[in-house]
């Protein structure tokens, strides 16, 4: 049991550096006039 919660631990840290990662490329694009590079990113 003591496994599997430290795996599921791992799990949720990994998904929680995705979605930091994510929002920080997010920003970058706001930031940078972001609806045509975002919708360009979108396209490709």
């Amino acid at each position: 049991m003591q496994a599997g919660l430290s795996s599921l631990k791992a799990g949720l840290k990994t998904i929680i550096t995705i979605l930091i990662s994510f929002g920080g490329i997010i920003l970058i694009i706001k930031r940078k006039n972001g609806l045509m590079s975002l919708t360009l990113l979108w396209i490709s």
